[in-house]
């Protein structure tokens, strides 16, 4: 590389970067790297500042993976307490509509106002609707309260992945991410265990009430230690740049497709004319999305037409949204065999959980720090989706007589394949883009993933109660049989429930629990497949070692003083030569 195609940019103190022109005129055409050895590739040293950023991220994001499963224990027990009928079903959904409709927003503001402002503002309002969700005096109100921590919480989830990909360059963001990562599951699998033992010795209130002080420290951690740099923008034109109209299109769209997957098959039929509008709109929402954004009167996309101008990029967000889907598919019914199955309680449940935290962080922190040193996405994408399909058709095996270390083997062995793919995802996304495009990528991964949560939350829910039914007929007590019918099979799904009957009735319920799981697992197994198949389309394309941003670590003035002091010595040196 010549010395005209290269800049020097610096990032923090004592750091600078290349920046080809190629990169910064938008050009991210790259050389596919199948055909040579991976190059040994050291990391720079990282320095107080560094780690101490990497703890606030970490804090936040444990904030937000315990308030993500925490309700998936709770929710029975919430729901009769405050009542609302069917409309429980939208205390999941209203948050999980929330995150993914306002990813594109979050995106361009913060490219706009900065990551840290918008941080500090998605964790107050995380904590805000916390508040509300405890004080709630009725379903609605609870509802109205998980919007509002949805709007928070998609501020987080975007934020705190696209901060550590402002701070390292592209081949070291898998081996950080993962840390987030990491922190982020154990607070997942700490959430059932959380919210089963506050239900049981306190109020269902505190599953909520508990993000104030989690949240609180994070929000000071944030405070204090996160500064970093911010584009300079004049209220006009911040306000040009958003692309208000590609927004609304995708609010709108979203809200046809939850408000579809959420009310199909319990409150009306999937063939009735108030599923299939809401789907049939929000699918032509999307496509207008879509067409919008690539169009000449779209002064500033937000996502643009490059983010899946290529099939690599398309391929990472295509096995994100199938990852995804599976992490939460497994979580939530991988609970319901632990306490019908298996008789155990809501925080008995968590702690059988262990396994996949362990085996997700270990895998994770692996495939991170492998990413770096060598750079290859592929062998990580193909060794863990291979686990994850063999995990899945595992996991049809289990029944009430599975031994203890059977079934813990099985989750601890899905977990490390989902953990080897995690984190090469992002890195394989960004892989032919630019720095420039970071805040869109990262935005595009995370609607990947909310869709894919959305769907591993519903579709199996769908499989499992209508496949149930059909196993209803072994219940020989009707009063039993009836209870379950008709998608109520899910919802009481509970040890209580179970223990509460007799003996024979018990042993056909659970007989009939373990026999529509089983068609659970078998649809599992088809997703799992069809991301192992995905694979074969991406490249593996070299990952860059230099980092092109202005959002990174921000200097002090004692630095900026120290860098001019010495610039205006270099320059006397100079002329006195």
């Amino acid at each position: 590389m010549s010395s005209s195609d290269v800049t020097e940019v610096e990032t923090k103190p004592g750091n600078s970067v290349e920046v080809t022109n190629r990169e910064r005129e938008g050009d991210t055409t790259t050389q596919e790297n199948s055909t040579t050895e991976p190059a040994e590739y050291v990391a720079e040293k990282k320095d107080l500042r560094f780690w101490l950023i990497v703890a606030s991220l970490g804090v936040t994001a444990l904030l937000a993976g315990i308030d993500g499963t925490i309700i998936s224990t709770t929710l029975p027990s919430i729901s009769a307490a405050l009542g609302g009928g069917e409309e429980y079903v939208w205390v999941s959904g209203s948050y999980f509509l929330a995150t993914t409709a306002l990813q594109p927003l979050y995106g361009q503001l913060a490219n706009l106002t900065g990551r840290r402002v918008l941080l500090i503002f998605s964790i107050a309002v995380f904590i805000l609707g916390s508040g509300i969700c405890g004080g709630a005096s009725s379903m609605n109100m609870l509802i109205a309260g998980r919007t509002v921590k949805g709007i928070g919480g998609a501020g987080i989830t975007l934020l705190v992945e696209l901060i550590i990909c402002d701070l390292v360059p592209l081949r070291e963001r898998g081996q950080y991410t993962s840390i987030i990562y990491s922190v982020s599951t154990i607070g997942s699998v700490l959430g059932p265990w959380m919210g089963g033992e506050l239900v049981d010795k306190a109020s269902w209130r505190w599953v909520f009430y508990i993000n104030l002080p989690i949240g609180g420290a994070a929000l000071v951690v944030v405070c204090l230690v996160l500064h970093v740099g911010r584009e300079r923008v004049d209220t006009r034109e911040a306000i040009r740049r958003i692309d208000f109209v590609g927004n609304f299109l995708f609010l709108g769209a979203t809200i046809g497709i939850m408000f579809g997957l959420i009310y199909g098959g319990v409150k009306h039929p999937w063939d009735s004319w108030q599923i299939i509008v809401p789907l049939v709109l929000g699918g032509a929402g999307l496509i207008a999305f879509c067409a919008w954004e690539s169009s000449p009167w779209c002064y500033e996309p937000a996502i643009p037409r490059q983010i899946v101008g290529n099939r690599t990029s398309v391929a990472a967000l295509i096995i994100s949204f199938l990852h995804s889907s599976l992490l939460v598919w497994v979580t939530y019914f991988v609970s319901v065999y632990f306490q019908v199955a298996k008789s155990h309680s809501a925080a008995r449940t968590g702690v059988d959980l262990l396994p996949n935290t362990f085996g997700f962080m270990l895998a994770a922190i692996i495939a991170g720090v492998m990413l770096t040193k060598f750079g290859r996405y592929r062998p990580w994408h193909f060794g863990g989706q291979a686990m994850m399909v063999i995990g899945m058709g595992l996991y049809s095996l289990l029944d009430e007589k599975t031994p203890t270390y059977g079934w813990v083997l099985l989750v601890f062995f899905f977990a490390m394949g989902c953990g080897f793919v995690m984190p090469s995802l992002l890195p394989a996304l960004q892989a032919d883009l630019s720095d420039l495009d970071t805040a869109a990528a990262t935005a595009a991964i995370t609607i990947a993933r909310s869709f894919g949560f959305v769907i591993g939350a519903f579709v199996p829910g769908i499989v499992f109660n209508n496949v149930f039914d059909r196993f209803a007929g072994r219940i020989t007590d009707e009063s039993t049989r009836n209870l379950l019918l008709n998608g109520q099979a899910f919802a009481h799904a509970t040890q209580t429930f179970v223990l509460s009957l007799t003996e024979e009735t018990r042993a056909q319920v659970v007989s009939a629990y373990v026999e529509a799981l089983r068609y659970v697992w078998y649809a599992a197994i088809a997703v799992a497949v069809a991301g192992f198949l995905v694979v074969f389309v991406e490249r593996e394309i070299d990952l860059r070692t230099t980092l092109n941003t202005e959002f990174g670590i921000e200097k002090g003035e004692k630095s900026k003083e120290g860098a001019a002091e010495a610039g205006e010595k270099s320059g006397e040196t100079s002329e006195a030569s």
